[in-house]
């Protein structure tokens, strides 16, 4: 009896980070990459229609980067 592969989505903001989680993850047998992105909100879009069982992401793939001096931009402090 074959059972179906857990289908996996990476995303990572580094190239390295998502190869190594690309190549550990092909060692098993019941687990599919199906794809990978380096932006939180493209991983989204391409998600969609693939319907992966799980997401692996690092901690700041997902956080929404705003361009500096927009309004939703982190407060930094300011030297005086």
């Amino acid at each position: 009896m074959q059972m179906e592969k857990i289908k996996v989505f990476l995303v990572g903001s580094q190239v390295l980070y998502r190869e190594g989680m690309r190549m550990s993850l092909a060692k098993e047998h019941d687990i599919e990459v199906i794809g990978e992105t380096d932006d939180g909100e493209e991983a989204l879009e391409q998600m969609k229609p693939l319907s992966p069982d799980s997401l692996l992401h690092d901690p700041g793939a997902l956080l929404r980067r705003a361009p500096p001096g927009t309004p939703d931009a982190p407060h930094q402090e300011r030297s005086r």
